[in-house]
């Protein structure tokens, strides 16, 4: 990848930012400088009233198959005393917007990570995913094993990494990491046009609640968990969205729901 052809790409439309990882000589290998443009597209995206809902793929034949080896063999990687190290699995969760991965090949590593950490998944058929990290002397990215194990289930998370198999996107989806496969060739446009649906028929601001109840119900137990829900609840019934749900749904047209509230993270 020469100097100027920044290493993640971005382009924006029907309210989406796609967010294209761009080393597909390397099968999109991870790098620091990919690592601090993801973060900050992510970031940009997020403030962006024109976007609502960002998805990541992969240019050419992978998704991400992990960090690249050859930096790793020059010790060249980012510095783990970071709050963030290397893949920065906190961003996409951080960020009030859904992010969607399409995963559309190789998945490895690194990759597998960054995958699990967007809000949902979908695969191309055949794709391989896989950990990894022992099989190369390693250990998982930081983060991965809390993903993993609430999303599967500490039995099957324990399978997975501690074997670093490969897995294909039809046993990924069985297991619940990824929500649906799709033809290879139709897997890009399809996750488009589940992304652009949201764009225009939800609620941004219900989107991003929602989507901070669920990260905060992974360490809740349930009666702070409807406690939560309750007052959350209270208060969206007072929202302009509110109003405007019901009034598009009485009048049968399309929502038009207005952007996030500034400063509302």
């Amino acid at each position: 990848m020469t100097a100027d052809v920044p290493e993640v790409l971005r382009s924006v439309g029907d309210g989406v930012a796609t967010l294209t990882l761009n080393r597909p000589d390397r099968l999109n290998a991870w790098t620091p400088t990919m690592a601090d443009l993801y973060r900050r597209l992510l970031d940009d995206a997020d403030a962006d009233d024109a976007v609502r809902v960002v998805v990541v793929t992969g240019a050419g034949k992978g998704f991400c198959a992990g960090g690249d080896l050859g930096l790793k063999a020059t010790g060249h990687e980012t510095d783990t005393s970071l709050p963030e190290p290397y893949v920065g699995v906190l961003r996409p969760r951080r960020i009030r917007k859904p992010v969607i991965a399409a995963i559309n090949g190789a998945c490895a590593g690194a990759g597998f990570t960054l995958a699990l950490a967007c809000d949902v998944r979908f695969a191309a058929e055949g794709a391989k995913l896989s950990s990894s990290f022992v099989r190369r002397g390693r250990v998982g990215t930081p983060g991965l094993a809390w993903l993993l194990v609430r999303m599967i289930g500490s039995a099957a998370a324990t399978e997975l990494l501690l074997s670093g198999r490969v897995l294909l996107a039809e046993e990924a989806q069985r297991l619940g990491i990824v929500t649906a496969v799709r033809p290879r060739d139709a897997l890009v446009e399809d996750v488009l046009a589940y992304a652009r649906d949201l764009a225009a028929n939800c609620a941004p601001r219900s989107m991003a609640e929602i989507k901070r109840q669920i990260h905060a119900a992974l360490d809740q137990d349930f009666e702070s968990a409807v406690a939560d829900g309750a007052a959350t609840m209270t208060e969206a019934r007072t929202w302009p969205e509110a109003a405007e749900g019901t009034a598009s749904y009485m009048e049968r047209r399309p929502p038009r729901f207005p952007p996030l509230p500034k400063g509302d993270r």
